[in-house]
């Protein structure tokens, strides 16, 4: 043992005798801490103390906060069993089954077509994804075109008025179709809703001179347990005897703002 650790124990031995009255003698560690202002530093036995903050007798760990690394949302794929994923969908949200979407000619990396999206929303199955779309035989309850007054005759097949809307498309207008789920869970009778959707269509086409094709899906018939609904694939432009490639763009319904007149509308129709 040093001679200045003899001397301590010396001066240790005899505060204690004195009953611990007085200053307490201290190492000359201990002094070189309180002279810093913060105590801290080595321990005797070599390991070192946290920090302790000034006027206080509560160690604080001092320890360095991470980096936060911000999280990039992914964007969500199209998925090709699913025509519904291509579809800019429900910016106000959907109520009631009430649903609408606008058809872009690209979708999150797709390129879309209302002739192949019209192809799969009447042909349902997985049989279809990769079928020749020249053979139009639908499988859905029913398909049919309502058509405004001063529309031609010819654009009644709806395979042929899909084909016309893509080849008619101006380069730059994004939108093809308007989208649009009817709930018919209320209908007592397939026809009976059936009529329901249809006569919506009709109401489009003679109030905004807009062609309509009107699809029936009823997934009881395969075992789904969904609901009876119609979708309506509205073309949105005013046929209004210019031709389709001359009609003027209906944009109301392809913007956001779309969804909300169409659901008034429904509503309306439905009271």
């Amino acid at each position: 043992m040093s001679v200045a650790s003899d001397a301590m124990v010396c001066a240790a031995l005899k505060w204690k005798v004195r009953g611990g009255h007085g200053k307490r003698p201290c190492s000359a560690l201990e002094s070189a801490r309180g002279a810093s202002g913060t105590e801290g530093g080595m321990r005797p036995d070599g390991r070192r103390d946290f920090p302790v903050s000034e006027g206080s007798n509560v160690l604080m760990a001092a320890t360095k906060s991470k980096p936060r690394t911000k999280k990039a949302r992914s964007t969500p794929k199209t998925d090709e069993n699913d025509p519904l994923s291509w579809l800019y969908l429900n910016p106000e949200k959907s109520s009631n089954g009430f649903v609408f979407g606008v058809l872009r000619k690209t979708f999150r990396g797709r390129t879309n077509t209302a002739h192949e999206f019209g192809f799969r929303k009447t042909h349902l199955g997985s049989a279809f994804m990769n079928s020749d779309r020249a053979d139009w035989a639908p499988n859905a309850e029913k398909v049919e075109v309502i058509l405004p007054s001063r529309a031609d005759d010819m654009l009644s097949d709806p395979d042929l008025l899909l084909r016309e809307v893509d080849s008619c498309s101006p380069p730059n207008e994004a939108g093809l179709l308007t989208y649009l789920t009817l709930p018919l869970s209320d209908a007592e009778r397939l026809h009976r809703g059936w009529e329901k959707a249809r006569s919506f269509a009709v109401t489009l086409a003679s109030e905004r001179d807009l062609a309509s094709v009107v699809i029936l899906h009823s997934p009881g018939s395969i075992g789904a347990a969904f609901p009876l609904h119609a979708h309506l694939l509205i073309v949105p432009r005013a046929l209004n005897g210019l031709g389709l490639r001359h009609a003027a763009f209906d944009s109301e319904l392809l913007r956001d703002e779309g969804q909300g007149v169409l659901s008034d509308l429904w509503g309306k129709h439905c009271r």
